[in-house]
């Protein structure tokens, strides 16, 4: 096995070093918002912020993200420019990945208008436009390994927001056998990627 398999939650909210739901006001450092309608620098770290009324509770192991400027704002969304903004997850994967498995259940404030992995938008196999209080959430599963590369992957999330506040919630998953990054030494043997 050249690499060891990668198992990687992709949830707003989540903080995979501690494997927690990363608190209330606290920036999540995983997701970045790379458009932001509301002209503020990019990319940014959103906020995790409690669930603005209307919205759904988030999904478990997850947070409601908002572009917050900062955790001062009572943990709550703010109200923001109308407009497209597209928060982007990233990760590594090796290139000796096996059956690559990516699942993605969305939310968002408006609504979601597209969802893609590495510049390709993905068809949900469930929902309609993910919208912040719909039953049924957006729904992804990527498992064609030409839709995955070797090192960096990324998945966008573009949400369309009227004017209001934003939010973006994401329960989601990386797995693959080999999957995770190493660096393969000349005499075959692996070590872990600083």
């Amino acid at each position: 096995m050249p690499c060891d398999d990668l198992r990687e939650d992709l949830s707003t909210g989540f903080d995979n070093g501690t494997a927690t739901v990363t608190p209330l006001g606290d920036f999540d450092d995983d997701w970045q918002l790379v458009v932001d309608a509301s002209g503020a620098p990019v990319p940014s770290s959103p906020t995790v912020v409690s669930a603005y009324p209307g919205w759904l509770p988030a999904f478990v192991g997850s947070g409601w993200l908002s572009n917050a400027e900062d955790g001062s704002a009572a943990h709550r969304a703010l109200f923001t420019s109308a407009g497209i903004y597209t928060y982007e997850r990233c990760w590594c994967m090796s290139g000796y990945a096996i059956d690559p498995l990516l699942g993605l259940l969305a939310r968002g404030d408006n609504e979601i208008t597209d969802v893609r992995l590495n510049g390709v938008s993905l068809v949900p196999v469930a929902g309609t436009i993910g919208a912040f209080n719909d039953a049924q959430p957006m729904e992804y599963e990527v498992t064609d390994s030409t839709m995955f590369l070797p090192g960096e992957n990324c998945v966008q999330v573009d949400l369309d927001n009227w004017g209001s506040v934003a939010g973006l919630n994401v329960s989601g998953s990386i797995f693959a056998d080999d999957g995770a990054c190493c660096e393969i030494t000349p005499a075959g043997d692996d070590a872990d990627s600083p």
